[in-house]
């Protein structure tokens, strides 16, 4: 299944994969408990790569997740602090008006 209308649009569907906007939904769900515990290990989201566009990451906790080549222009809560405390490269998306972070490779 692709989030195109064919494999030559450039026209979205309005919001999420199934598959990904199913991952946010759990990880929305993690409480204080569940995030001190993947801090403690080490432990960080890997988008590596992810189609994120039209995602709601309203509140998402997105410290040193990996956003490397990942596709964010039209997430949805999306603000610049969450960019900021995530780590990425030249060949993620971000959305109009937001600034790559220095510490991005």
């Amino acid at each position: 299944m692709s989030l195109y209308e064919d494999d030559s649009s450039e026209k979205l569907r309005p919001g999420p994969a199934t598959d990904i906007a199913a991952i946010l939904t759990v990880i929305a769900r993690r409480d204080v408990k569940h995030l001190d515990r993947e801090k403690a290990n080490a432990w960080l989201l890997d988008f590596r790569g992810s189609d994120l566009r039209g995602s709601n990451l309203s509140d998402a906790h997105l410290e040193r997740a990996n956003l490397q080549g990942a596709h964010l222009e039209t997430a949805k809560g999306l603000v610049q602090d969450q960019i900021t405390q995530a780590s990425g490269n030249s060949e993620t998306t971000l959305p109009e008006g937001f600034t790559r972070p220095e510490h991005w490779a």
